[in-house]
């Protein structure tokens, strides 16, 4: 397992810009949206790490008491599935996190989704990594709390081989003031060396490799709990 940081960690929501005192939504300390791998070579052992170690993840008690100790002591939290031809599928709708009940009913939502739709199950899935990174940015503005800034989490196995080239979408969304990083399945340098150069960036992006299963809720709790380090 590995961790790689990319840029300054020290980017906290206080430092992450302005909320305008107009602006009628609830107020939140960061938005995270995950964005989650579902093209073909997701196989059903690599769903079940990826679904269940992000749903104990955003259970963690030192995520939920980074929360707790920020400004306004909640985020919004937001998860979806993507492949390639514009699929993607909302696994968590947007929800406030404050406390250990809310986080329950993330997790519960995740653990819903290990499960592959059976009309799906046989059709080829390709991986558009730009798609990811274009859905997110767009789920970001979209979304319905006011927010200091926005993190985008990719989860993912492989290289973009469908759709446009990811760095061009990415400089998009940086250009929004979002920070993008990774969550990728093993640690081979060819995979690492793509996402950092064509898929991450934004203060404090790094990118996380993971091993076995017993590694993934580990590393995507510090993860969360990085989104929000002051």
């Amino acid at each position: 397992m590995a961790l790689l940081a990319i840029g300054a960690l020290a980017y906290g929501p206080a430092e992450a810009g302005n909320v305008s005192e107009d602006d009628s939504r609830p107020s939140v300390d960061a938005d995270i949206i995950t964005a989650i791998d579902d093209s073909s070579s997701m196989t059903r052992l690599k769903r079940m790490v990826e679904y269940t170690g992000l749903a104990k993840a955003v259970m963690d008690p030192g995520f939920l008491a980074r929360i707790a100790s920020g400004p306004n002591g909640r985020v919004g939290f937001t998860a979806f599935a993507w492949s390639s031809d514009g699929k993607m599928e909302v696994i968590v709708p947007w929800m406030l996190i404050t406390a250990a009940d809310d986080a329950a009913k993330a997790s519960a939502e995740l653990l819903k989704a290990i499960e592959i739709d059976a009309s799906k199950q046989f059709a080829v899935r390709r991986t558009d990594v730009a798609l990811a990174i274009g859905a997110a940015a767009a789920i970001g503005q979209a979304s319905p709390f006011a927010s200091s800034h926005t993190f985008i989490n990719i989860c993912s196995d492989g290289v973009s081989n469908s759709g446009v080239p990811p760095h061009a979408v990415r400089n998009r969304a940086l250009a929004e003031d979002m920070t993008i990083s990774a969550v990728l399945f093993g640690s081979r340098p060819m995979l690492v060396d793509y996402y950092a150069r064509n898929v991450i960036g934004g203060p404090g992006a790094f990118i996380l490799t993971i091993s076995d299963a017993a590694a993934m809720s580990k590393l995507l709790a510090r993860k969360y709990w990085l989104d929000l380090t002051s």
